[in-house]
């Protein structure tokens, strides 16, 4: 089983264009997200891990440097199909931050509650047009997870909305419940994207399966 790491540097190999372990450690530096652009001292460790493995086959040094060129051998791409179809791990809601710190922010106080929300959404409205720009040049690998992380930023503001209208505050989220907080957020990234001239949800793992025909 690969870790979330390592399956994300072989679809950077196998379907980012990236080449050497420089090249798809730069990936993760230029990514948007804060924890894979932390996660980018890890590469190389990982890159050599999979080697080991037999995930990963190099060529022999083509450059002064001594950069070798990768490309995933017939278990790297079983692996990588593996890990890329894991329904369960897939749907996983994992590690996102706002998630993380919401129940904090049921405890502060209604004034500093406010001037928390006023800076999340100063922050959140500012990456957007980043977002939007990196479309139009990044690879459709990178394009599919800046579409959905679009998708995740609005729908944030959406939330950030009804909670300071008071719909879901501190008190409501306590009485009614994950629930309804996860209903709600249902509501917000339903058609979302399209309204806003991006594209819709299809579309965008239309893109992901173009990417995926390669590993079949």
């Amino acid at each position: 089983m690969l870790t979330e790491l390592e399956g994300a540097i072989l679809a950077e190999i196998h379907n980012g264009g990236h080449e050497t372990a420089f090249q798809v450690r730069r990936a993760f530096s230029n990514s948007l997200s804060l924890e894979w652009k932390g996660s980018a001292g890890a590469v190389y460790p990982a890159v050599k891990r999979l080697r080991a493995r037999g995930f990963i086959a190099a060529s022999t040094a083509h450059d002064k440097r001594g950069a070798r060129r990768l490309r995933l051998t017939r278990s790297g791409t079983a692996a990588l199909r593996a890990w890329a179809c894991d329904a369960k791990l897939a749907t996983s809601v994992g590690l996102d931050p706002f998630r993380l710190r919401a129940g904090v922010w049921t405890s502060l106080d209604p004034k500093r509650r406010r001037q928390l929300f006023e800076s999340l959404r100063e922050e959140i409205v500012d990456s957007l047009p980043l977002f939007q720009e990196t479309l139009a040049t990044t690879d459709p690998l990178e394009k599919v997870r800046l579409i959905l992380a679009i998708q995740v930023q609005r729908a944030r503001l959406r939330t950030l909305a009804r909670w300071e209208t008071g719909e879901i505050d501190g008190d409501t989220a306590n009485q009614n419940g994950a629930g309804q907080i996860s209903k709600c957020r249902c509501v917000q990234a339903g058609g979302m994207v399209a309204r806003d001239g991006i594209e819709p949800p299809t579309r965008g793992f239309s893109a992901w399966a173009g990417c995926l025909r390669k590993i079949y």
